[in-house]
């Protein structure tokens, strides 16, 4: 009878791991991935490889020299590889080069890369089916999938050895496949990953909080800490996005966040119990983004209002999880939540941590002074900003992103008087003729990545 249980159990596991495989297969054939993409994707397909010939070879009760107890637990760990995988794969499996801003993201991974905290890092993208962005967490991924190697061995023959624990994997929705405003957010996630990856939030910052929380909230020390530490890295990913790209992160936010907000609504000023409000993340991105000098290079009426939003007080900031509760005790807990977040050593706590996890970095505005006239005026001809200046050097990719982005929301009205057939006041018009401004803007960052290689 245990033989047999071991036959249904590695039959199942098999059928499940030859499945994905053949869909892996398949799918890479038909389709043309992002390089990392591909790469794990590949590393699946040989992992499957060598994971159905374990499965072949120990779950037959001939061949198999183990005890049951040992036979059964293996199967567990290689299922919780498998049944990780399988959450990451279908996603990855969805994007491919149609589905993403190609050369967005190979920037994207050469950026990241390079901080010396996650250096080597590699982005993979994930399709999303809601209209928002997100970091895929993987700690326990990796951690599923180092004990299925030392059971099954590592693939072998990999024609570029991907390294697992090096692959940071960020959700995009997939109707942005041809965004380059929008897909300014991503830089958001790359914060969360920074967090997640050198453990930013673990111990000493954890323990730390928490002990300042405990004279104020006693019995809920414990959930105190778990919100404050949650808001901590939403900030901490918002400084990062603003230090790595520059302005474009912020305006990009604010655009997304009034296009389901009205900015003058009391709305803006809550928390809820996964983000702070938008009024102290606007303030704390504009304090970076001033000590960074940007503030003489914004000339726009979007860049006045978003200062005008950032001043909000923090007396009017509010919980929204407790609007329709009744009770004055949790409306004062989640108002000592909010003060206790706003405390100025706790947000500088939070913009130390960015400097020190983005240490090494390149100011995006140095690379903005080098080349903003000569991208604004390609833009006002229609041209792509790819060219090459005296020394040769190209725009920097965050210089054509944030050029782009004040040349978008300043109204691209020297553009629109060259192209008679686009109507500035047809919607329609409008959407074709910005998309033609990302589309070259894409293209310069293509011909960056070219010229590097």
């Amino acid at each position: 009878m245990r033989h047999q249980a071991v036959l249904h159990n590695y039959t199942a596991a098999y059928k499940l791991v030859s499945s994905l495989k053949e869909i892996i297969s398949k799918s890479r054939a038909d389709n043309s991935y992002p390089k990392y993409s591909d790469q794990f994707l590949l590393f699946c397909q040989r992992t499957a490889d060598d994971t159905l010939r374990y499965l072949e070879k120990s779950g037959n009760p001939k061949t198999a020299k183990l005890d049951f107890d040992i036979l059964i637990s293996k199967l567990s760990a290689i299922r919780q590889g498998w049944e990780l995988l399988h959450t990451f794969i279908k996603p990855v499996l969805d994007a491919d080069s149609l589905k993403v801003p190609y050369s967005l993201i190979q920037f994207l991974s050469e950026h990241t890369g390079k901080l010396s905290v996650v250096k080597g890092t590699k982005i993979v993208i994930e399709s999303n089916p809601e209209l928002n962005y997100f970091q895929h967490r993987h700690t326990e991924l990796i951690i599923a999938i180092k004990f299925l190697l030392i059971l099954i061995g590592e693939p072998e023959n990999l024609t570029e050895r991907v390294k697992i624990k090096r692959l940071g994997f960020l959700g995009l929705p997939y109707s942005q496949s041809k965004s380059l405003f929008m897909n300014c957010l991503l830089y958001h996630e790359i914060g969360h990953f920074i967090a997640e990856e050198a453990g930013v939030f673990s111990t000493k910052i954890r323990k730390d909080t928490k002990g300042k929380l405990e004279p104020l909230f006693e019995e809920y020390t414990e959930w105190a800490g778990n919100i404050i530490l949650v808001w901590m890295e939403e900030l901490f990913a918002d400084l990062v996005a603003v230090k790595l790209l520059g302005p474009a992160y912020t305006l990009a936010y604010m655009e997304l966040y009034r296009s389901v907000i009205d900015l003058s609504s009391d709305q803006i000023l809550e928390f809820d119990i996964d983000h702070p409000c938008a009024p102290l993340r606007f303030r704390e991105q504009v304090k970076a983004l001033k000590k960074d000098k940007w503030e003489q290079h914004i000339k726009l009426e979007q860049w006045e209002r978003l200062k005008g939003v950032s001043r909000s007080k923090e007396s009017a900031y509010k919980s929204s999880l407790i609007l329709h509760i009744n009770d004055p005790y949790m409306v004062k807990i989640w108002q000592g939540l909010i003060k206790f977040f706003c405390r100025p050593d706790i947000i500088k706590t939070v913009h130390d941590l960015a400097d020190e996890f983005v240490e090494g970095r390149e100011n995006p505005c140095e690379h903005f002074i080098k080349s903003a006239e000569r991208i604004q005026e390609c833009l006002e001809h229609g041209i792509v900003p790819s060219f090459a200046g005296k020394n040769g050097d190209m725009p920097h990719p965050t210089a054509i992103i944030n050029g782009a982005m004040f040349f978008w929301l300043s109204g691209m009205d020297d553009l629109y008087q060259i192209v008679p057939s686009i109507h500035k006041e047809k919607v329609k018009d409008r959407v074709a003729l910005e998309q033609r401004v990302e589309m070259w803007c894409m293209k310069a960052i293509e011909d960056w990545l070219i010229k590097r290689k």
